[in-house]
């Protein structure tokens, strides 16, 4: 399960302070799909595919892990 404070620790890992915490929250709020306030690996997965190309499993899965600070 990916928090709000995991995304947004990963978005300062990604970007620094160059981002809008609202892309995060809006972020959040499209993906959580069964609205517990927490993105889990499927709804993560919803959210990261892309209309003209899929990501590998792979690489989805290894970015999910390397945000969720608590394992959970």
């Amino acid at each position: 399960m990916l928090s709000r404070d995991e995304l947004l620790e990963g978005y300062r890992m990604l970007y620094g302070s160059d981002f809008n915490e609202q892309e995060v929250d809006a972020l959040m709020e499209m993906a959580d799909a069964n609205g517990d306030g927490k993105l889990s690996y499927s709804e993560w997965m919803m959210t990261a595919v892309s209309r003209d190309k899929f990501l590998s499993a792979e690489k989805l899965e290894g970015v999910f892990s390397e945000l969720d600070a608590d394992g959970d």
